[in-house]
């Protein structure tokens, strides 16, 4: 028996509460710990780039550092993916906050003391390298504790809770520096780091768990070759959630309005998470490869309806459409992903591996729109950046998932 009256082949016996299974222990660990952690990774990149600007008065020096951060986060997935599944989910955590914390400390010392550039690059790469995977790890515990027919509603509910954090997050940092300064704010990051993951080090495995019956379940590239479509597609989710993040602040000054960008990316936010935890609520309509694809092709869709705005009250609207997508988009990803991985080491690699591609393609939606509103203007780079994001979608479907999606599997008789 599993919980709450769940059967040990995951599938329920009745329904089920979750509410009731969140509350309980290592559900509720896990909870808890990704939350303050994914708040404290949200709190990071403002506040590197805060204090650096504060103290060298460099912009360049702080956008470099910021983007050194972001592009070593994505790129030591895979390495931070290869390790967990070998030190374990615990272990990982610990270690990888550890070092977090310590080299927020050292950058700020680094940059306080206006040490060489290049270092300060090497900490903000190092803080990049090092992120714990917090949102990657609780799916994967969630999936191990929760019955499948739970986890759509679940990941809604992990769904909202990141794009809470990542309103709360800019919002701490905001605060800590007009009362305390940029300095105490990467500190206060760094204590939050470690506190979510002892937090989450409590509900997760002491040690490697592993059912796999063969070294293929346990082979990251076999990981990716399952999962490739899904990868693909959350690249062009991503896409279309870089371009958002540089567009809208160039339209907010086109429209003479600057002030104005934080709040419309916070209905953007908004609008991903209610758009999340409504579609938690409906996904088992249809198989979750259908919904992938219409609700990636929305987002694409969506983003490339923002070179219509002509000012900024046609700009909320839009963005609430494409926010309404880009969220059940991700969430639907990530539950492939889940689903597509056979046993506890394959689904590490692929919550993990899900949550590179998608910040992957949100770093590369961020440069490209750069470029793009540099040399064409916003309008021209939505569109642009959309097509793309559309053409990513279509090729995803070109790529057969190794497995069935979710929805479409027969329940087996108990």
């Amino acid at each position: 028996m599993g919980i709450n009256g769940v059967t040990e082949n995951g599938w329920e016996k009745s329904d089920v509460n979750l509410r009731g299974l969140i509350g309980t222990s290592p559900i509720r660990e896990l909870f808890i710990g990704s939350a303050v952690g994914r708040s404290a990774l949200a709190m990071i990149s403002v506040g590197i780039v805060l204090l650096v600007q504060d103290v060298t008065g460099s912009f360049t020096l702080a956008g470099s550092a910021t983007g050194t951060f972001a592009i070593f986060s994505v790129a030591a997935g895979p390495v931070r993916s290869w390790f967990t599944v070998r030190w374990g989910h615990r272990l990982t955590l610990l270690i990888l906050s550890l070092v977090e914390a310590l080299s927020l400390v050292a950058l700020t010392v680094a940059v306080t003391r206006e040490w060489p550039s290049w270092q300060i690059l090497a900490f903000t790469a190092v803080i990049g390298a090092a992120s714990p995977p917090f949102g990657a790890l609780m799916r994967v515990g969630w999936s191990h504790a929760l019955p499948e027919s739970a986890r759509p509603k679940a990941f809604g509910v992990d769904s909202v809770c990141e794009e809470m954090t990542l309103m709360v997050g800019p919002l701490l940092v905001g605060a800590t520096v007009a009362v305390a300064g940029t300095q105490v704010s990467l500190l206060i990051s760094s204590g939050l780091c470690v506190v979510g993951a002892v937090t989450m080090a409590v509900g997760a495995p002491s040690a490697r768990v592993s059912n796999d019956t063969s070294k293929e379940h346990a082979s990251m590239r076999s990981v990716v070759r399952s999962t490739a479509s899904v990868f693909l597609a959350l690249v062009a989710v991503g896409l279309t959630v870089g371009m958002i993040e540089v567009g809208v602040p160039a339209l907010s000054e086109e429209f003479d309005r600057v002030a104005l960008a934080g709040p419309l990316l916070a209905v953007l936010s908004a609008a991903s998470a209610c758009g999340a935890f409504v579609y938690s609520r409906i996904a088992g309509r249809a198989p979750l490869h259908r919904w992938m694809m219409w609700l990636s092709a929305s987002a694409a869709l969506g983003t490339a309806l923002l070179a219509a705005a002509v000012d900024l009250l046609t700009v909320f609207p839009l963005l609430v459409i494409a926010g309404l997508a880009v969220g059940p988009a991700v969430m639907t990803g990530f539950l492939m992903a889940d689903h597509a991985a056979e046993g506890h080491t394959g689904k590490t690699h692929a919550a993990i591996l899900a949550g590179v591609a998608c910040n992957g393609g949100t770093a590369m939606g961020a440069a490209l729109s750069g470029v793009l509103i540099g040399s064409t203007g916003p309008h021209v780079a939505f569109l642009i950046i959309g097509g793309v994001a559309a053409l990513g979608v279509a090729a995803s479907r070109l790529v057969p998932l190794s497995k069935p999606s979710l929805g479409e599997r027969t329940k087996p008789t108990e």
